[in-house]
């Protein structure tokens, strides 16, 4: 079963290289990893340069970062998606051999590293993992602290308790759902989510913590209160007819 990891980048090389030497590091190895640059190219020429050919190097084709991860599934050959922020990385190196163990209906009678799952046999449904908040200081860690929300249709329309990062999915589902919304920009996750649940499809939690979610002063836990970011929550809190306040992840851990 092959699967494609979602990844865009911007401006960000050093921590696109960390992400991927974390995904050359699985014991499952029939992966790729489609990398769509969305800013100044040094993540294109940093994926396009690599030795290892599973990873693929791919220029936005439209603006911003949902138009770049939609670009990237159109190029993905994989029977399951992992979406896969550049500056996040999967630190449990057997997570991927999970991953894929968990969507083959014959799980039980295949080995999860086996390359040769039916595509028919793949589950129609949406997996997300427990992490790690992970904060550095000069590429130290200095505070890790656990993420584990046991996320279900009913709780996702208050809180958003999954992290991008650990989300996996069946290809196919965008044939019957759509791409990405780029009309809610940073939510594209969290809308999602709500879309595959709403249209039916199961949601499995995994509750081993795999996943490292770096927090810095780029990404949505710190600029939860820009005017473009209010602006993409109020288009999200309206396309799906919520009564919400806006959070981040990290406000979620401190209320929990």
């Amino acid at each position: 079963m092959l699967v494609s990891f979602i990844i865009a980048t911007k401006n960000r090389p050093e921590r696109l290289r960390k992400a991927l030497s974390f995904l050359k590091g699985q014991s499952y190895q029939h992966w790729e990893a489609v990398v769509c640059d969305d800013g100044d190219g040094r993540g294109y020429f940093l994926a396009q340069e690599d030795s290892d050919t599973r990873i693929i190097g791919v220029k936005n084709a439209g603006i911003a970062q949902v138009d770049a991860r939609n670009t990237a599934i159109t190029v993905a050959k994989g029977e399951l998606l992992a979406l896969h922020d550049d500056d996040d990385w999967w630190e449990d190196s057997n997570h991927l051999s999970t991953v894929v163990d968990a969507f083959s209906q014959s799980a039980s009678s295949q080995s999860a590293s086996s390359q040769s799952a039916s595509k028919d046999a793949i589950k129609e449904a949406l997996l997300c993992s427990y992490g790690w908040m992970v904060t550095e200081e000069n590429g130290q860690t200095v505070s890790k602290e656990l993420f584990a929300f046991d996320a279900t249709p009913s709780s996702l329309l208050k809180n958003n308790t999954i992290l991008t990062s650990s989300m996996v999915y069946p290809r196919r589902l965008h044939q019957k759902l759509g791409l990405f919304d780029r009309a809610v920009e940073g939510y594209f996750d969290w809308d999602w989510s709500l879309r595959v649940t709403q249209a039916g499809y199961p949601l499995f939690v995994n509750k081993s913590p795999s996943i490292c979610y770096l927090v810095h002063g780029t990404n949505g836990s710190h600029i939860v209160e820009s005017e473009r970011r209010l602006r993409n929550f109020q288009a999200f809190k309206n396309k799906h007819n919520l009564d919400i306040v806006i959070k981040n992840h990290a406000s979620l851990l401190q209320n929990d």
